[in-house]
């Protein structure tokens, strides 16, 4: 399915609207109906504290593919739902699996926002170069300079859930420890996404 401006303007700004236009049914995290269940080393599907046995449903879950580490683990009863599967990874993260075509037109919507991007990109640095400017250290100073940063060390920006977590760091989230300065510059040391160690001048 290949997406005019006008639809992906609606995927981005309706998703209720949007997930007509794939023939598919909108469905939030509380709506999801079946629960799924350790038994001995494999699992069990409940609705409604009922045991799914129906095959079909059964084969739809199976095709989803969840991964068996998940826990919390919802599902949806409907095959058209844009949303499918809702679960927690082995980090309490929060993981979500949608319907295929669903995913496809979200990736043909990151085109078309990474073009409007790079449109907004001269006026972006423009307004950087202007907030760098100003006096004392402002939130717009503060925020200019991350932009900065992040666009000549390419630093990811960090996350507060994964700096306690995982203790591992991007620009918002540096500690006085992970930043040298010199006469004639500036080093990052960090530990970033996937435990990867970093030094950066």
């Amino acid at each position: 399915m290949t997406l005019s401006p006008e639809d992906v303007e609606t995927v981005m700004n309706d998703p209720h609207e949007a997930v007509k236009l794939a023939n598919l049914r909108y469905v939030s995290e509380r709506q999801l109906s079946i629960i799924r269940k350790k038994v001995g080393r494999g699992f069990a599907y409940y609705r409604k504290e009922e045991k799914i046995t129906d095959e079909k449903t059964l084969n739809r879950i199976k095709s989803l593919v969840i991964p068996p580490a998940w826990k919390k683990v919802k599902i949806t009863h409907l095959p058209n739902g844009h949303l499918q599967v809702v679960g927690r990874d082995e980090k309490e993260r929060k993981q979500y699996m949608y319907h295929p075509t669903w995913s496809r037109i979200r990736n043909q919507t990151k085109f078309f926002k990474m073009t409007a991007f790079g449109k907004m990109l001269p006026k972006i640095r423009k307004q950087v170069e202007e907030d760098l400017l100003l006096e004392g250290m402002p939130k717009r100073k503060v925020l200019a300079l991350v932009i900065r940063l992040m666009e000549e060390t390419h630093i990811r920006i960090g996350n507060h859930y994964y700096a306690r977590k995982n203790k591992t760091y991007g620009l918002s989230t540096f500690r006085t420890k992970h930043v040298k300065t010199f006469k004639n510059g500036i080093k990052f040391e960090f530990v970033g996404k996937k435990g990867k160690e970093h030094s950066i001048t």
